[in-house]
């Protein structure tokens, strides 16, 4: 791969925009353009601002048969990534389970039958079943 394909590449792997990269390492976005089309190769201080940035040997960038580095950081920062997202979803689910189980035993405290046994209706205060005549109704 020629250095211009590998400047392009590595650019958008990144995801910068040529203004974006052309900003970080202090040179104008034309020239970004240029190096990119195979215009202009950039200089050796440039090639090593790149290196550093992109977290790639300077070989790479030089020699158009190098093969394409691994990036060992970027696996660690994957593996990283993947152990947080694991150790958030068991966070998650230990808290519904908590929250599931705080909701059972609160229920199972204010739902509960307290039935105290039964009483007869004539041990309720106030039950006396009076019938008073107040309509008179003629057949």
């Amino acid at each position: 791969m020629e250095l211009k394909e590998k400047l392009v590449d590595l650019r958008k792997k990144k995801g910068l925009s040529q203004a974006e990269l052309a900003e970080a390492i202090k040179v104008s976005r034309q020239a970004i353009s240029r190096w990119e089309v195979g215009a202009v190769t950039p200089s050796t201080e440039n090639l090593k601002y790149l290196g550093s940035l992109y977290d790639i040997p300077l070989d790479y960038l030089i020699n158009d048969d190098a093969p394409e580095p691994v990036n060992e950081v970027t696996d660690t920062k994957k593996e990283e990534q993947t152990r947080d997202v694991s150790i958030k979803r068991r966070s998650v689910v230990l808290i519904l389970v908590v929250v599931g189980l705080l909701g059972a035993i609160l229920c199972t405290i204010f739902f509960m039958d307290r039935d105290e046994g039964s009483k007869k209706m004539d041990d309720i205060k106030g039950s006396e079943i009076r019938i008073e005549e107040i309509f008179e109704v003629e057949w």
